[in-house]
């Protein structure tokens, strides 16, 4: 609404309008000042006017709104989180909402066009013009003009037409078989014979098969959309090569697979097996339906050059539930015969069966080599051994840490050797 007031010997008017800056203005004829006030109160119905956000309120502000109320819900989370965060460490986010132009976004895309693809520069821009419209339609910001609406976005190449040449088929095939892991023939061969996603084969169960083997249901895929895949003679021939199981769990699978890469990690190894312990060794490999069956189970990590491996088992225990235990041994050599012994360095190592992807605390790992050593080691040598099984980026930093931990406990006390 609009307000006209003699001021001296001059018209004062001042137009206000909920969730937009007020604009004034003074003239010397009361028909001026009513004319005006007439104009602005139209560009304020068109939305023309200056709008008003919270008092310093920035691009950084909204992305982290963003974060909390929309991100978490979906299934893809964790990637749009890393744009997010990446967009929030740029310039442009610390300006204020009702100061961005299409200018700062304009350099931003030239300048990842040097760093990614013209596909991954499309997908970030894309979600700060979805930010801002969420912001204005649903949440009731009154941002005015969205910024990205004006910044062209930069041209996609052509999708890539990628098809078997005569004789890679058959390559691809003598490469799986001699590959350690005995599910990726199989799965190779799913995949040529269904056009199958990776994804899609990780999530198959014999329960979605039906029953006269001719088609597959995946509840969902990677659109979020169940698919219904046709099932020829050939993927027919290849899942009855298959051990039945419903014990399939994606879930379990990557939980194990996750401790694996870890400890193949921390010792610059490479996970090289999946098989069964103790009375199902016999059965052979079964992969992850064998992580979540009822038996004896272990994910086998070994070094580029043999020298170490570790070995993640799981148990059930009856009581529980699973029980994951971390070793890491030497092979010993000898001149003449070659491998003889495993001489454990790290064992008993108990990691939380509810969480597979939990990670040795530093206290404990100082403590089992203390175990592995009767406690007969000097500080020096076991700070070694430490930083050796470590995975921290600073392993020394950690390694005191731990150590005034354990102290300030009264767990060990450690005596410094005198030099000299």
């Amino acid at each position: 609404m609009s307000s006209i007031r003699k001021r001296g010997n001059r018209w004062q008017v001042q137009v206000r309008r909920k969730g937009q800056v007020p604009v004034s203005a003074s003239f010397l004829h009361q028909k001026d000042a009513a004319r005006w006030a007439r104009e602005m109160e139209a560009r304020a119905d068109r939305g023309e006017l200056v709008t008003f956000i919270r008092p310093g309120a920035t691009l950084f502000d909204l992305l982290e709104i963003y974060l909390e109320r929309s991100v978490a819900r979906k299934r893809s989370a964790y990637v749009e989180r890393y744009i997010i965060q990446k967009l929030q460490r740029q310039p442009f986010s610390t300006l204020a909402i009702d100061k961005l132009t299409p200018g700062p976004f304009a350099a931003y895309r030239d300048l990842r066009l040097e760093e990614v693809a013209p596909a991954t520069v499309c997908r970030e821009l894309g979600l700060l013009q979805h930010v801002f419209r969420l912001a204005r339609d649903e949440w009731d910001w009154p941002i005015r003009e969205n910024p990205l609406e004006k910044v062209i976005r930069p041209r996609l190449p052509s999708g890539r037409m990628r098809r078997l040449k005569p004789g890679e088929e058959e390559q691809l095939i003598r490469a799986c078989n001699t590959a350690h892991n005995p599910w990726l023939l199989p799965a190779t061969e799913l995949a040529l014979a269904t056009a199958m996603r990776q994804g899609e084969i990780l999530k198959a169960c014999w329960s979605n098969l039906a029953t006269d083997w001719t088609t597959l249901v995946i509840p969902e895929t990677k659109n979020g959309h169940m698919r219904e895949i046709p099932i020829t003679c050939a993927a027919q021939n290849i899942l009855k090569g298959l051990p039945r199981s419903e014990e399939n769990s994606s879930t379990e699978m990557g939980r194990a697979m996750s401790n694996a890469y870890r400890l193949a990690d921390a010792i610059g190894g490479l996970v090289v097996l999946i098989h069964h312990l103790g009375k199902e060794n016999n059965r052979g490999p079964r992969g992850s339906s064998a992580l979540y069956a009822d038996v004896d189970t272990a994910v086998k990590v070994e070094t580029r050059d043999n020298l170490i491996s570790a070995t993640l088992v799981k148990q059930r225990d009856g009581r529980d539930g699973l029980v994951f235990e971390a070793k890491i041994h030497h092979t010993v050599y000898h001149p003449v015969t070659g491998p003889q012994t495993l001489v454990p360095v790290v064992g008993d190592l108990i990691v939380n069966g509810s969480n597979g992807g939990a990670k040795i605390s530093h206290p404990d790992l100082i403590m089992a080599i203390l175990k592995d050593t009767d406690g007969e080691i000097e500080k020096t040598e076991l700070r070694n051994k430490f930083s050796e099984l470590c995975k921290s980026k600073s392993p020394h930093d950690a390694f005191r840490t731990a150590i005034r931990r354990l102290s300030d406990g009264k767990v060990i006390e450690l005596e410094e050797k005198p030099r000299g």
